[in-house]
């Protein structure tokens, strides 16, 4: 979901045939208009720029609600079903392709802060 530039890319599959399909969660008060998805070659998509954090989010499609069956990272909603979930990361890394491995592995460290 995250893109070079640091924008948030969120992707529906299939639905091709929907009339309208909106994104809604933590990151706009769950409102259900003002998001709306872009039809695109296999399905929909909007891009987002979000700040650091985690995201709770669902699908719109034609009124349906729907989480994102695509992503395995859930929480149970109060409505007997799920949330998707996304963390947008605050800081992202390459390593190396000639980084020194110890005992075959990568040593990766820093601090977590909810």
């Amino acid at each position: 979901m995250e893109m070079s530039d640091g924008i948030s890319r969120f992707r529906l599959e299939g639905h091709q045939n929907a009339q309208e399909v909106l994104l809604s969660g933590s990151f706009n008060n769950w409102r259900t208009s003002g998001m709306a998805m872009q039809k695109s070659k296999n399905g929909w998509e909007v891009k987002l720029k979000l700040v650091p954090g985690r995201y709770e989010y669902k699908f719109i499609v034609d009124g349906t609600w729907m989480r994102d069956l695509e992503n395995l990272q859930k929480l149970n909603d109060t409505y007997g079903d799920f949330n998707s979930v996304y963390f947008k990361p605050n800081v992202s890394f390459t390593i190396e392709r000639d980084a020194k491995k110890k005992n075959g592995k990568y040593l990766v460290c820093g601090v977590v802060s909810t």
